[in-house]
């Protein structure tokens, strides 16, 4: 990939600030996390203009809003980035499920149209043709291979849970790949605290379930996704009562980073995987004044998902009878 010139994204940063909403990110959280009910959260998401005026004759319920504004920043980074490529990495994640979805819709002969996404770098409609005529090629090469033998070994064993754990796999393979090929540092630095995360949370769930120490160590191996800081070796214990390391052993086993800080000063479980995704966000932070650059899509992209991931938190809290105290605990804010 040829090198980018931060002056050539004068005109995007512009038209990306512009579309970031009304108030700051910390802003429109609080009036989310203070909307009380779910009719009013909706009448918040519709005030922060995240949507293009596009679209918003489209939306007709708070999901709907979710996936608008989504697709809304989607199409905005797309149309205003001379180099829209270069944020692949970003959404390799929902060509991930897209092949999860038509894998799953394939084997079981059911609909499930409401579960694909439509900001993946591949058509929806070719990862459908694509399971169909089981020749994974015009799909990311990774997730390609993983998919393809994910398939493989499902029809042999019988075994669902290979088709998630291989093609997830599959996904943190490409962007591992695909961000040194950028040559922008907070991409690379994106890609391995998100594989680092990924690997800690999955460790931790894996820890608090019910498996025999061998099946634990073994599920643990299987589902390790590359491109992070962190080895396996963190994750596994061979003469555990678990076979896998839960958050202390975790921390115990780490050297010292933002990630191990964040899980010590977690008062909880919960507290530990908010505590996470802060780190996560706080790469973002040397950015936020920056006038112009490659970075500046990048982290209206990632604020964009985590103010969705947040609202949708919200709205399942609200709906379960919530009050604003609790719901404000959960989100972190004080």
């Amino acid at each position: 990939m040829q090198k980018i010139k931060e002056s050539e994204y004068i005109y995007a940063s512009s038209r990306i600030k512009s579309a970031e909403g009304n108030g700051t990110f910390r802003e429109r959280l609080e009036k989310m996390a203070d909307s009380g009910s779910v009719a009013s959260l909706y009448n918040a998401v519709m005030d922060f203009g995240i949507i293009s005026d596009r679209r918003k004759s489209m939306v007709h319920d708070l999901s709907s809003a979710m996936n608008q504004a989504l697709s809304s920043a989607v199409d905005l980074v797309r149309d205003c980035a001379p180099y829209p490529e270069i944020y692949d990495f970003l959404l390799f994640k929902y060509d991930c499920c897209n092949i999860k979805t038509a894998i799953k819709e394939s084997i079981l002969s059911q609909d499930y149209s409401e579960l694909y996404f439509d900001c993946g770098t591949v058509d929806i409609n070719v990862v459908k043709s694509s399971v169909k005529s089981r020749d994974f090629s015009l799909l990311p090469q990774n997730m390609a291979d993983k998919a393809k033998k994910a398939y493989d070994i499902y029809e042999q064993t019988g075994e669902a849970r290979v088709i998630d754990i291989m093609t997830d796999c599959g996904c943190f393979e490409d962007i591992a790949a695909f961000v040194k090929t950028t040559g922008i540092p907070l991409f690379q630095s994106l890609a391995e605290m998100r594989a680092d995360i990924t690997n800690i949370k999955t460790s931790i769930r894996i820890s608090n379930s019910a498996f025999t120490p061998e099946a634990a160590k073994a599920l643990m191996e299987r589902s390790f996704v590359a491109g992070g800081t962190i080895p396996l070796n963190v994750f596994v214990k061979s003469a555990d009562k678990s076979g896998v390391s839960d958050l202390t052993d975790i921390s115990e086993k780490m050297e010292m980073s933002e990630l191990k800080a964040a899980i010590d000063s977690a008062d909880s479980l919960e507290g530990s995987e908010r505590a996470l995704e802060k780190c996560f966000e706080k790469l973002l932070e040397p950015y936020e004044y920056k006038a112009f650059g490659p970075e500046i899509p990048a982290r209206f992209l990632i604020l964009r998902e985590s103010e969705i991931t947040n609202c949708r938190i919200i709205s399942a809290m609200i709906s379960a009878g919530a009050g604003k105290e609790k719901i404000r605990e959960r989100l972190g804010i004080k």
